[in-house]
Order: C-alpha cells, then structure tokens, then sequence
C-alpha cells in the first residue's frame, strides 16, 4: 500500500528506507496535507477525511476491507467447508458447472460501470450516477432473458436435465444485482464502513439459507437459493439508502463515452469467462465429474490467496483516480501494492500446497484425495498471478483500457495452447498443471505493460524478495509432514515460523504499514 516507492534503474522497487532523506510518512498523497488542491480534491468526491491525510484514510479503508474480509472468509469457509460434505462431489460438481456458466454470464456485464463512475468527476453527482444506472440496467435486463433462455444448452453440454431448471432459477440474480448500483456511491466516498457492512449481508445470509437447505436435502438448489437471497436483501437494503432517484437516464454522448471503456472491459472479461467455462467442459468431457469438482474445490480454497489483493485494489482505485495526475505516487502505489499482495498470497499459497494432501481428505473425505493436486497447483498459479495484479487499475486510470482486452484474448489463446493439450493427454494432472501455464504466460503479456507503465519492473526480483520470509517456514513445514505430528500443532508452528520470519525480513514494510494503520485509527 502507500509509501514512497523509487524505481531504480535496476528494476528494483527501492523503499524509503533504501532512499536517504525520505520520510514514509510524509503523507503526499492526494489529500494528505501536501496541497490545497488535493483536500479539494477529496473534499469534491465526497470523502470525509477528517484530521486523517489520504494515505492514512486508504490505510484505514484497507484495515476494514481486511477485517471485513477476514469475517467473510470465516464464514465461506465454513460453507466451503460443509457444502461438499453434505450434498457430496455429484451435487457439488452440478453447482461447478453453474457456476462456471454464471461466470461467463457475468463476463457479459462486465462494462465497468463501478469503475466509470467511481473514475468520474462530474458536477451533477446523480445525473452522473443515472447515466451510468441506465448502462447496467440494460444490459442486466438483456442477461436476464440470456440465462434464460441459455439453460437449455447448458443443461445438453453437460448431459444432465437438473442444470435446466437451476440455470433458469440464476436468472432472478441480475435484478438483484442491478438494484445494488447505489453501493458505487459508497465506494466512490471510500466509506468503506458503511459499504462493508452492507455487502456482508450476502455472504452471511446466503451461507446460512444454503447450508439449512442442504442440510434438509435441496442438494444444488440449495447453493442457488442462498445465492438469491442474499442477493436480494443485500439489494433492497442498497435501494433503502440510496441517495439518489434510481431513474436510468439514457444519453448518447454518455453511452460513446463510457463504451470506449466498457467494451474493452467486456473482451477482458468474457474471454476470461470463456476460459473459465471451457475448462469446466472440457474436464467434464474427457475426464469426468469428479474432475469439475475437484476444480471447484480447489478455486474455493484457493480464494484465500487473492482476499488481501482483493481488500487493498478495492481500496485503492478510488485513490489512485484522486491521484491520477501524480505519476510519482502511481508508482508508489503499484510497487508497495504488489509486495503487500505478496506477503499474503506467497505464505497461504505455500501453506496449501505443504497441508493440502492432510487437509483435503481430513476434511473432506478421502472421495477427494484426487483434488489434492489440482488443489496444490491451483495455489501456486494464484501466487503467481499476484506479481502486478493490480495493474489493469492504472491502465484505466489512464484512460486506456485497451491493454486488458489484449491480456484476455492472450488468455483465450494460452487456454488453446498450454491448457487443452495436458488436460486431453494426461486427465487430471495435466489440468492442474496447466494452470500454472497459464498463469506464467499472463504474467508475461502484462510484464510488457506495467513496464511501459512505470519503467523497468522485474517480477523475479519480486518473487525472489517475497520468497525469502516463506523459505524457513516451508522447510519445517515439509519436515514435519514426515514425522508423527498432529496436523494442528504443523500448522501453528508453519504460521508462528512464518511471522517471526516476515518481522525480520520486512520489518521495514511491517513498520511502516503500521505507522499507517495508527494514522488509520484517528
């Protein structure tokens, strides 16, 4: 997260405490008392700062987003947990192809109507917020009918008659998800509060209908019908504080506007959706159902590397629009981003891959011993998949957002390539392993544009710097796996190893953040 960030000519991300003379708290972000014109700006979105800088309100939205999604985690790991085991791999895998559909579905709304107008900067805040309104209910209204009337061809592709009336009944989320639009208004003010405790509805609400009602029996409707309804009430809470009039209001010039950004936004997402979609098939095609679970348990698992990038790029978008106009912040940004990803995603992705082959079958059942391989290599290309995550944001800070249709068309064809191969010569284990194809050959088309971006970049450099602090701990963690320990007493020692680690070899970083976070707290 924020902190003075010098990119070297080396490619190194230098820290401040590499650089003489350069206070990490000095607060020269948007907003943090640097300028009169930065408080303007935050003041003009809406951003109630108080005796805080930007920095240290970012820090602070970074610490609820985190403690938000810690909660959240527990509680779908307690679903990820039980739905399995209760409605078991045959039930499991059908909600696996639903929601590979789903994705592919969603890819379709994918206009970047969030991020339109958390980027904007009107005068009329809600005649802004209409013209955007109007972009997401029609193309929800159009997805409602689509996943309608697609239900059929899911069910053919497949070869099962249950996904026909599932995939019908997932139609009844786009409305919800239309009538949630009021949500950007909190997230373009960074009241982040508010807005996390209106999204825990979902989770927390859908986990407790779907975990009831696979309990009773429902099977994969039960997964569908939780999904709705916390779906739903999370939108009629939205509708209730809405402070605008929801009253699409469609205009030309607005519509050519934002589709200059909407439609490559839409290539990105579809074809990741295609690929997503694809795979799902193909697994079900030339391996079998228990392969579509397997990959649905190891994306479930796997969620927990991605939770902390999820928190701080949820975060930091709206700063960094605040901040466009300031290159040298952008860059400190992206750099202090990308290593606090890291520091997360490295040490669960190894935690997976060490405790997966105990975990998976202690848990669930040895029926899903065979996952322990896709759930291992899923972990490792989602570490992968850290190193300049968030670089799409500043290419649509930018105003281009022509550089994420290319890195999806790459995904398309790195799917035909590196992935179908395996997965038709060697089932199962080439699946696994072609995830982390894929995720290297994204790595390397989006290497070409964050060092277009910001200059040289070196994403082994990285790797190699967010390795270090996990090294120790991997290594006793492998050792014990081969003695007689309890899978408790390993997992303690993995994570007391792992932070005592961290506090030696980034003890700049951790002093630092910290420093922001008793700015954060004010």
């Amino acid at each position: 997260m924020p902190a003075q960030v010098q990119v070297a000519a080396s490619g190194v991300l230098r820290t401040p405490d590499d650089v003489p003379g350069i206070d990490p708290l000095a607060g020269d972000l948007p907003g943090g008392g640097a300028t009169t014109a930065s408080a303007g700006a935050a003041e003009r979105r809406g951003i109630a700062l108080g005796s805080r800088t930007l920095r240290e309100h970012a820090t602070r939205g970074v610490l609820i987003s985190g403690i938000w999604m810690a909660a959240m985690g527990l509680v779908q790991t307690a679903r990820n947990f039980v739905l399995p085991g209760v409605v078991g791999p045959e039930e499991y895998g059908i909600w696996g192809a639903l929601l590979a559909f789903g994705a592919l579905l969603a890819a379709f709304r994918t206009t970047g109507t969030n991020e339109v107008f958390v980027g904007q900067d009107e005068e009329d805040q809600e005649l802004a917020f209409q013209r955007v309104f109007a972009i997401e209910v029609s193309v929800n209204g159009a997805l409602t009918v689509l996943t309608i009337a697609s239900a059929p061809l899911l069910a053919l592709m497949y070869g099962d008659d249950r996904l026909l009336l599932l995939g019908m009944a997932s139609a009844l989320a786009w409305p919800a998800q239309t009538l949630q639009a009021p949500l950007w208004v909190l997230a373009r003010r960074m009241d982040f509060g508010r807005l996390r405790v209106i999204q825990a509805i979902d989770p927390v609400l859908g986990t407790v209908v779907a975990v009831g009602l696979a309990i009773a029996g429902f099977g994969a409707w039960s997964i569908v019908l939780g999904i709705l309804a916390g779906a739903w009430a999370t939108a009629i809470v939205a509708v209730v504080l809405c402070p605008f009039r929801l009253r699409p209001k469609f205009d030309r010039v607005a519509l050519r506007r934002y589709g200059r950004i909407s439609v490559s936004l839409w290539i990105a997402a579809v074809s990741g959706a295609v690929v997503g979609l694809g795979l799902m098939v193909l697994a079900q095609r030339s391996i079998d159902g228990r392969a579509v679970a397997a990959v649905t348990l190891a994306s479930n698992i796997t969620f927990f590397a991605a939770r902390l990038d999820q928190a701080v790029s949820t975060v930091l978008y709206p700063a960094i629009a605040a901040a466009q106009d300031r290159p040298d912040v952008l860059r400190e940004t992206f750099g202090k981003a990308n290593r606090v990803g890291l520091a997360w995603a490295v040490p669960v992705a190894a935690g997976i891959v060490i405790f997966a082959p105990q975990l998976i079958p202690a848990v669930y059942g040895d029926e899903w011993r065979s996952a322990v391989g896709v759930v291992q290599w899923f972990a490792v290309a989602v570490a992968v998949a850290h190193l300049g995550t968030n670089w799409w944001q500043y290419e649509l800070v930018a105003g281009d957002s022509r550089p994420l249709a290319v890195n999806g068309i790459g995904a398309l064809l790195l799917f035909v390539v590196l992935q179908v191969p395996p997965i038709l010569i060697w089932g199962l284990d080439g699946l696994a392993v072609s995830m982390l194809a894929q995720a290297l050959g994204q790595l390397a088309i989006r290497t070409v544009y964050v060092r277009r971006r910001f200059g040289s970049w070196s994403p082994l450099r990285l790797t190699v710097r967010s390795l270090i602090p996990v090294l120790p701990a991997t290594a006793v963690g492998v050792l014990l796996t081969t003695l007689s320990v309890p899978l408790g007493i390993e997992l303690v020692v993995f994570v007391v190893l792992l932070g005592a680690a961290t506090l030696l070899f980034e003890r700049a970083l951790v002093r630092e953040i910290g420093g922001y976070l008793r700015g954060a707290v004010r």
